[in-house]
């Protein structure tokens, strides 16, 4: 993985409304593992967990960053697209920001300008991020 890549926290959501979907072992097991940098080993977790995330974008989203960490580019990038499917249309800037460094990643330079550009536009936090980004 490129030193340039961003790494995100692991967090449930920005306002906690969703941890109690999150009380799963083998969720808190992959976060563990995420946190001690075993990205492989979260993400054979992430992959077992499968239907039980009862469409929950956060486990494809961090399934998604631990195989980009693992060097599995194509599948990493495929669940953050799962992600941000899953968080409608617009998905949220979080998502959109990190399938844009994957897509880079992945050689789709041009896609991944366009999502990073579409960050500018909304202004929010990852604004900034995205400017220097594109």
């Amino acid at each position: 993985m490129p030193a340039s890549f961003p790494l995100p926290e692991w967090s449930t959501t920005a306002k906690g409304r969703n941890d109690r979907r999150h009380k799963h072992a083998l969720f808190n097991e992959a976060r563990e593992r995420y946190m001690e940098g075993d990205y492989a080993r979260a993400a054979e977790i992430l992959e077992q967990i499968g239907d039980v995330a009862h469409g929950n974008p956060l486990v494809p989203f961090y399934l998604g960053i631990c195989l980009l960490q693992s060097g599995r580019f194509d599948e990493g990038t495929a669940k953050l697209r799962d992600a941000l499917a899953m968080r409608g249309r617009l998905g949220t800037r979080r998502y959109r920001y990190f399938l844009a460094h994957a897509l880079a990643v992945n050689g789709a330079e041009e896609e991944a300008r366009e999502l990073w550009s579409s960050l500018t536009e909304d202004g929010g936090p990852f604004a900034d991020d995205a400017r220097s980004a594109i």
